[in-house]
């Protein structure tokens, strides 16, 4: 009888545990938040199923819902911060083509903005190619009558007329032969303020001055342009584009890849124009596109003892001007600046940079190296310049 008993001894006693059990996970559940309840279903997880929660845990769910929401809600009231159009930094064109949009960018900002003289710098062909002895005048200036006229395309299909300037007749035929013509495309021009000085000398005064550039023929605006671009001008024939902002003065001229501040450098040199050109009008042209590369070397007391390095200053208006190390295949910003800085400061953040001047114990060592002065006298001179353009 008693052996009879034992099992439904134990399945009385197995019922009671499994009981036991369930109250107990179910008071465990009442004081615990699942873990798979959203914060806020309706975003989360709409058409979800709800877990089973108790009251004080559904108020806590319900709270951190209202602040989400809240929280959302003034996020998207609130408008998006953006970062003006003077700090933005362009990174560095990879190709002539990036090239080419970027200063096409450049310039209608430039021209939205009131500028009339503006200038657009970078290598027109590939730098090794360039720094080759083998490269010739001719080979860049028919790569910038190129470049050139793909850069007037977008202005021309806006329904502006756009003239690609040469500087003289003899540079005119030369491009017209090599582009089929001087139509290079609808609204795009070659042309040319000047005949020829030699032949509209009347003395022999002015055949000779026509030989440095400085002579002769008449400067006339063309008429029905909206936009001159500048090309190859060399720096004794600069003053025909003053001429022409002196008799056009809300002329719109583009000085393209001129390389303006090599130009500079011969003013007041014998049978060049004076200084004053710069302080007069050069100054006075805005530089919305740069990049223009510097290449630098470096000896140091240990090894390799010899360091070559290179850089360049890159500027997209309205941005700054930005420090840029070659580090192989890319550009690395070192710095950047609302003004343009001198040859000497761009030198030394490179420098700085490359941590090269770890070598240097003193001041004596410095000065040996930099020089007494690492300024330009067109950098120096800023109380004679008639604007500020060309620095900002």
């Amino acid at each position: 009888m008693m052996a009879e008993q034992r099992p439904g001894r134990q399945l009385r006693l197995v019922a009671g545990v499994v009981v036991a059990a369930t109250l107990c996970v179910d008071l465990a559940r009442s004081f615990v938040v699942p873990v798979a309840t959203p914060l806020v279903p309706s975003l989360a997880n709409a058409g979800a199923p709800s877990s089973p929660t108790c009251p004080r845990a559904q108020q806590q769910v319900g709270r951190a819902a209202r602040s989400s929401l809240a929280m959302s809600s003034s996020s998207s009231d609130s408008p998006p911060t953006q970062t003006p159009k003077s700090e933005r930094l362009e990174p560095a064109p990879s190709t002539f083509e990036q090239c080419i949009r970027q200063a096409q960018g450049a310039v209608e900002a430039a021209f939205e903005d009131g500028l009339n003289l503006v200038e657009v710098e970078f290598p027109p062909l590939q730098q090794d190619y360039l720094e080759d002895s083998g490269s010739s005048a001719y080979d860049v200036s028919s790569a910038n009558v190129r470049l050139a006229s793909r850069f007037a395309q977008s202005f021309a299909a806006e329904g502006k007329e756009v003239s690609i300037l040469l500087p003289d007749e003899a540079e005119l035929d030369q491009a017209a032969e090599d582009e089929g013509g001087v139509e290079i495309s609808k609204g795009v021009t070659l042309r040319t303020l000047r005949s020829s000085g030699k032949r509209t000398a009347a003395t022999l005064d002015a055949l000779l001055l026509s030989f440095v550039g400085r002579g002769t023929g008449v400067i006339e605006p063309i008429e029905g342009t909206d936009i001159y671009v500048a090309l190859v001008f060399s720096c004794q024939e600069l003053p025909d584009l003053q001429e022409l902002n002196k008799l056009v003065p809300d002329a719109k001229i583009v000085f393209f890849n001129l390389r303006l501040d090599t130009l500079r450098g011969d003013l007041g040199l014998p049978a060049f124009p004076p200084k004053s050109l710069h302080y007069d009008f050069l100054s006075q042209i805005k530089p919305v596109y740069l990049l223009r590369t510097r290449a630098y070397s470096r000896t140091i007391s240990k090894k390799p003892f010899l360091v070559n390095y290179q850089g360049a200053q890159f500027r997209v208006y309205p941005g700054e001007y930005q420090c840029l190390l070659d580090v192989g295949s890319r550009y690395k910003r070192v710095s950047n600046s609302p003004k343009r800085q001198s040859l000497g400061d761009f030198k030394d953040e490179l420098t700085k940079a490359l941590k090269l001047d770890e070598e240097e114990d003193n001041a004596v060592t410095s000065f040996f190296r930099k020089g007494f002065k690492n300024k330009t006298w067109w950098e120096e001179g800023g109380e004679e310049e008639k604007s500020t353009n060309w620095r900002s």
